[in-house]
């Protein structure tokens, strides 16, 4: 089985970059969730042999991503804020750092772990490259060719994690794992997929 876990489990960071063997400071819901698939799977193997690898995700985007649910990422608010000619909004003050993992790279990943012999293990998946909000707001701008500015706005209340680097030695090492898509590449990636299923639901409104 390759189980979907989440960066989520390790809450707020208590260093950086984060390593499989970090601490769970979760305090939310989801994470709780994450982590407790994640116990349930060291049972299962334990009691019943069932081999497992969990993928504790970061931050993950890509063409197919959710782009009206309430979670949507922040790429797709800023994505459709520019291409409606309005400042994307950034709450706080930008130096939110994250680590940004393509799509393509997380499909490899579980293509690789359902290849491998490795069991009862977990894994990070990421870059092991931090980005700010700042950061990845005014590559987005200049990825759509547009020269509007961020708009700061209070930060929110819900306690949000400030930094997100993860270390990803222990997936290289054991599955041959490493991201190979850049930030830039994965982002040019995502912004003409949604302007394809943009152009495909016009046509479909001029019918």
């Amino acid at each position: 089985m390759i189980a979907a876990s989440s960066a989520s489990v390790y809450g707020e960071p208590s260093y950086l970059p984060i390593d499989e063997e970090h601490p769970f400071n979760n305090r939310t819901m989801y994470g709780a969730g994450k982590i407790a698939n994640e116990q349930m799977l060291r049972a299962y193997y334990t009691t019943f042999g069932l081999p497992y690898v969990a993928f504790r995700y970061f931050n993950a985007y890509g063409p197919r991503m959710d782009t009206v649910g309430v979670y949507t990422e922040v790429m797709i608010r800023w994505l459709d804020a520019i291409e409606a000619n309005q400042p994307p909004l950034i709450f706080g003050h930008g130096k939110q750092s994250m680590d940004f993992v393509f799509i393509d790279d997380i499909a490899r990943a579980n293509l690789l772990a359902a290849q491998s012999d490795v069991t009862d293990e977990a894994f990070n998946v990421g870059t092991g490259i931090q980005t700010s909000l700042n950061e990845l707001c005014h590559l987005m701008l200049e990825l759509n060719g547009s020269s509007m500015q961020p708009e700061y706005r209070e930060a929110r209340k819900v306690g949000n994690v400030q930094g997100r680097r993860a270390t990803t030695e222990k997936a290289e090492k054991m599955l041959g794992f490493r991201s190979a898509v850049s930030l830039k590449e994965g982002l040019q990636q995502l912004i003409e997929w949604k302007r394809s299923i943009a152009a495909v639901a016009v046509g479909t409104e001029a019918r």
